[in-house]
C-alpha cells in the first residue's frame, strides 16, 4: 500500500471540482485517478455501481475506443444495463470480462463475499477489478451503508476469492478535511470552504510527514484474477 501524495499545485484541481459540486472525498478520488492511473480500459468492461458512464470518475479513466461497456441496476433497464442484485449469484451468462468496476459500493452490499466471489467468476484470467471503498467516512444509506475495511481487510477478502490485490493506494489529507467532508452550500462557498479545508492539511503535511497517512478517507485499488 502507497499513501496518495498531494501538493500545493493540486489546490486548483479541488477548486475546480468543488466548483463541479463534488463532495471533498470525490474530488480527492477523481484528483487520486488522475495522478496514479490505471491501464487502459479494453475488452468487456463491466461497473456494478453506475448506470451509465455519467459518474466523475469515468474523466480519469482512459477507455479503449473499442471497449464494451456495460453497467448494472436492480430496478431500471436500459441499453447495456443489467439487472443484477449484487446480494445474489449474478446471472449465469455473464462472463468473459476483461475489467470489473466497483467504486463506492462495496460498503452498501452486506453480502460481499457474493460480490467479491461472483465478479471472481465472471472475469478473464488476468482480469482487472478497479474499485474504491470509504474507509474514515460518514454513515451514508443507499439503500443502507455496511461496512468499512481496512487495507489488510481487502487484501484477505480478494485474495480468497482468487484476486491478488496489485495496489492499494491510501487517498487522504488531514483531520481538517476529515471533520468537514460534505458541505451542503452553493458551489462557490463550497468550492471556498473545500479548498481552505485542503490548504489547512496541506500546510500540516509540510510539517509532519506521515500526517496524511493517518487520515484515510478512502482506499482506492487494483485487484487481479489470477
Amino acid at each position: 500500500m502507497h499513501y496518495s501524495k498531494f501538493s500545493f499545485s493540486d489546490l486548483g484541481f479541488v477548486w475546480t471540482e468543488s466548483m463541479r459540486g463534488k463532495s471533498l472525498p470525490r474530488a480527492l478520488l477523481n484528483l487520486s485517478l488522475k495522478k496514479y492511473p490505471f491501464d487502459r480500459l479494453t475488452g468487456k468492461v463491466i461497473d456494478l455501481g453506475a448506470k451509465s458512464d455519467g459518474s466523475s470518475y469515468f474523466r480519469f479513466l482512459e477507455k479503449d475506443p473499442s471497449a464494451e461497456m456495460f453497467f448494472c441496476d436492480y430496478f431500471t433497464e436500459g441499453p447495456n444495463l443489467m439487472k443484477i442484485d449484487l446480494e445474489k449469484p449474478f446471472p449465469a451468462s455473464l462472463s468473459d470480462f476483461d475489467n470489473v468496476l466497483c467504486f463506492n459500493t462495496i460498503e452498501h452490499i452486506f453480502n460481499t463475499d457474493n460480490l467479491i466471489s461472483e465478479s471472481a467468476r465472471i472475469m478473464k484470467k488476468g482480469g482487472k477489478f478497479i474499485g474504491c471503498v470509504p474507509f474514515l467516512y460518514p454513515y451514508h444509506a443507499d439503500p443502507d451503508d455496511y461496512h468499512r475495511y481496512t487495507h489488510s481487510a481487502l487484501e484477505r477478502i480478494f485474495e480468497k476469492h482468487g484476486l491478488k490485490m496489485k495496489r492499494i493506494v491510501s487517498v487522504g489529507v488531514g483531520p481538517f478535511i476529515l471533520g468537514f467532508q460534505t458541505t451542503p452550500a452553493p458551489k462557490l462557498l463550497r468550492a471556498i470552504f473545500q479548498s481552505g479545508l485542503f490548504l489547512m492539511d496541506l500546510i500540516c503535511n509540510s510539517y509532519y510527514k506521515k500526517y496524511a497517512g493517518n487520515f484515510c478517507l478512502l482506499y482506492l485499488f487494483e485487484a487481479v484474477k489470477s
